[in-house]
């Protein structure tokens, strides 16, 4: 509900330890894994590069319903607010799922190519819209 207001700003959550996170998700897994990832921002950047937070796999690891879990992360994905292309910037996070594309579990292995699949889709219709808007606002009448 307000992991949004934090895209651009510090999330109290990364204040946290991973350890009391786990600790407090583990308290009630069906309800609480699905509402730490619908508030935590999943990825960080390192050296110029995205990568999943550590505490991402841990979350992999005990969460009862990856689906929901992969489908809290998918939110994350599109930027409520940027600077660029946003074609360009989901192009960069969907990255982060071909990381997972060698993962142990299986599960965490397919639904990691769904979401790619999922988010190449958006990319594809958000650079169709940036192309159109770009013809319009630099367009000439030549």
């Amino acid at each position: 509900m307000f992991s949004a207001d934090f895209e651009n700003r510090d999330n109290p959550l990364d204040k946290i330890s991973d350890d009391d996170l786990i600790s407090w998700c583990e308290k009630d897994p069906g309800s609480r894994y699905p509402l730490i990832t619908s508030a935590i921002q999943p990825f960080m950047e390192c050296d110029g590069r995205l990568k999943w937070k550590p505490v991402i796999y841990r979350i992999f690891d005990r969460a009862p319903e990856l689906k929901t879990i992969f489908d809290n992360i998918a939110y994350s994905m599109v930027p409520k607010s940027w600077k660029g292309s946003l074609a360009d910037i989901m192009q960069n996070r969907s990255l982060l799922y071909k990381k997972l594309y060698q993962h142990d579990n299986a599960e965490i292995r397919s639904l990691a190519k769904a979401k790619y699949l999922d988010l190449q889709k958006k990319i594809i219709a958000e650079r169709k819209f940036e192309e159109s808007q770009n013809r319009r606002q630099y367009g000439s009448f030549e």
